[in-house]
């Protein structure tokens, strides 16, 4: 599943704040692709993304997410 993919209908469009909301929910409840390097693997291994399951992370990453939305808008 890519990190822009909508996952409710309400979600579609381009606006910022539906973009926001699709990856917002996308980082914190994981099941995004995403690419993962290691020593081993220099080329990546595709993998899905895990949820977040601590509170304070998730914190963290919504005020991140909200500081990047504000500045773009």
């Amino acid at each position: 599943m890519d990190m822009l993919q909508s996952r409710r209908f309400e979600d579609r469009g381009p606006n910022l704040w539906r973009v926001f909301n699709r990856v917002q929910e996308s980082l914190i409840r994981g099941g995004v692709s995403i690419l993962s390097y290691t020593d081993r693997k220099p080329y990546g291994t595709l993998r899905q993304a895990k949820a977040v399951a601590s509170l304070p992370e998730t914190v963290r990453i919504n005020r991140s997410l909200w500081d990047l939305a504000d500045a773009t808008a």
